[in-house]
């Protein structure tokens, strides 16, 4: 992999895009918090790639492409919210997204400089990456958490979510390496794999995660033929989560259906995430316009009530009670709405919500123009996401952003065949 060749690295860059790769699986299930660092990596060795292929500096190309527009208009709207939201923190998280994105900027333009024999490697390192994972799941399952509980103490010997994060990072990687494998020409593979995630993530029971990869691999096999009713799906489905899902989901006769079908003795997160939602849709409709102030959730009034307090004053909640009985100190908003749209419309009002709106829906139909087994991948990564974004965390958290920044990276690199590579080098001259 380190030949002469002008679209090679040089052994120092390559190596750190290879490690940082291979570390995607490993970093995932250990130390999930460290996938920031695994982009950045990725994105020194690709200034590397960058200046071998003779793509710096930029000032050559200094035309903003219009879909990225709306990005960039959100990305301002954060700190421009400090101005008028009482709890804002939009400063500080739009220079953490700022440096996500350049490192991802940096990732995709090295990316689209590598011969097909680089390509294939960086395919079977993420694979060989995704096993290492998966072992080392199967290890700490069989140890009850043995390799956690020394890196983190005697805590995650009991606890039921540690490896929630490790699943959803494998359901959103799910749809690209089944694109990309059957691409290679392993149509085998490529149904063998997915099957192998979703038993790994089945077993971990991670709801979350469950539904994102049947909902992403749904999505690759849909967008093979017709990408742009997948995008639009996508598009929809984001405005369904932040608009309309919260208010069935609190709705009397909801409420009542999830309690007499999951009758559960113990406390249920999903029956806590109604609570939450109801609370966040209050909220919202206090500030509907212009929103709280980024990462302002749980400091809202009223977010370290006990969830038995809030139920008791909503009858369309009280099929809750004994859920709330089994868990009396929960707060109503412990961390965030652990619904990324409604937290969205919650923290950042209407306004700031359509920005988010329009910058991932600018994003996604830019994606529909790509080569067909990459926007297959794409959409494929992508819906998963926000399949976990609209059900679990939170939207600031700078783990998973760069997680599904990595996702999108490598769908770019590891799915594109040399016919799509062909195609697009002659249309960029």
């Amino acid at each position: 992999m380190t030949g002469n060749s002008s679209h090679l690295p040089n052994r120092t860059a390559w190596s750190l895009i290879v490690l940082a790769v291979l570390s995607i699986g490993p970093v995932a299930v250990l130390a999930p918090a460290g996938m920031p660092i695994v982009l950045g990596l990725m994105a020194i060795g690709s200034i590397g790639v960058i200046v071998r292929n003779g793509g710096w500096p930029w000032y050559r190309t200094p035309r903003v492409p219009l879909w990225i527009v709306p990005g960039l208009a959100f990305l301002l709207y954060l700190p421009a919210s400090d101005l008028w939201t009482p709890l804002g923190d939009g400063a500080e998280r739009t220079l953490r997204l700022s440096v996500l994105l350049l490192f991802a900027v940096l990732c995709w333009k090295a990316m689209a400089g590598l011969t097909e024999e680089a390509r294939r490697f960086l395919l079977w390192s993420l694979v060989a990456g995704i096993g290492i994972a998966i072992l080392l799941l199967l290890v700490e399952t069989a140890s009850g958490n043995r390799i956690n509980v020394l890196l983190g103490g005697p805590a995650f010997s009991e606890r039921s979510s540690t490896y929630h994060r490790a699943a959803s990072v494998l359901a959103v990687l799910a749809g690209p390496l089944a694109a990309a494998i059957w691409s290679r020409g392993h149509p085998r593979a490529a149904v063998l794999l997915p099957c192998i995630l979703v038993a790994a993530i089945a077993v971990h029971a991670s709801t979350a995660a469950l539904v994102a990869v049947c909902v992403g691999l749904a999505a690759t096999a849909l967008a093979v033929v017709s990408a742009r009713s997948v995008a639009g799906l996508g598009i929809l489905a984001l405005v369904a989560s932040g608009l309309v899902v919260p208010a069935i989901a609190t709705s009397p006769k909801f409420v009542s259906a999830v309690t007499e079908a999951f009758p559960v003795p113990a406390y249920s997160s999903f029956q806590h995430r109604i609570v939450i939602w109801s609370f966040a849709v209050d909220r919202s409709a206090e500030r509907p316009w212009l929103g709280w102030g980024v990462r302002s959730s749980r400091y809202i009034r009223g977010a370290d009530m006990v969830i038995g307090d809030h139920v008791a004053d909503r009858p369309a909640l009280r099929p809750l009670v004994p859920m709330t009985l089994r868990s009396p100190t929960a707060a109503v908003m412990p961390l965030h709405p652990h619904n990324a749209p409604l937290q969205a419309r919650l923290e950042l009002g209407l306004a700031g919500f359509a920005l988010l709106v329009l910058a991932v829906s600018a994003a996604l139909w830019k994606v529909t123009s790509n080569g067909k087994t990459v926007r297959v991948a794409m959409l494929g990564g992508t819906l998963a996401a926000l399949t976990i974004w609209s059900l679990s965390f939170g939207l600031w958290q700078s783990w998973w952003i760069a997680s599904v920044l990595l996702t999108v990276v490598l769908s770019v690199s590891i799915a594109e065949t040399p016919d799509e590579h062909a195609a697009r080098s002659i249309a960029a001259r």
